[in-house]
C-alpha cells in the first residue's frame, strides 16, 4: 500500500503480486453479483466471484468523491493494483467543518 498527496489530489494505491484480475472481469468489476466460473465447472462447481463487497465497497468511495480504478501489473510484474484518488478539497472541506463545529 502507498499514498501520496499533493495540493490537487490525495491518491492510495493498494497493490499484491498474486496472478492479477482475470480480464473478463477487469472491465466489469466493481458491478454487484459478479462472479466467475472457473471453464472446468459444468454448473455445479465451486464460484468464484466478488459479490456484493467490491461493489459496496466501491460505492462508498465514490460516494466520498474518490475515484476508483482497478488494472493489472505489467508483464513482467504480475498482480492486482486498485487506484483510488480523491481531489484534495474533499478532505479539507471536512476539515474546516469540523473546526468550525469543534
Amino acid at each position: 500500500m502507498n499514498a501520496w498527496w499533493n495540493n490537487d489530489h490525495i491518491e492510495l494505491v493498494i497493490s499484491d503480486d498474486g496472478p492479477g484480475i482475470p480480464p473478463d472481469i477487469l472491465n466489469r468489476i466493481g458491478e454487484p453479483y459478479l462472479s466467475r466460473r472457473r471453464p472446468q465447472d459444468d454448473g455445479g462447481g465451486e464460484r468464484r466471484g466478488l459479490g456484493l463487497g467490491v461493489f459496496i465497497a466501491r460505492t462508498l468511495l465514490e460516494r466520498t468523491g474518490a475515484k476508483v480504478s482497478f488494472t493489472n501489473r505489467i508483464f513482467p510484474d504480475h498482480g492486482a493494483v486498485v487506484q483510488i484518488t480523491w481531489p484534495r478539497q474533499r478532505f479539507e472541506a471536512t476539515e474546516t467543518l469540523e473546526e468550525t463545529i469543534g
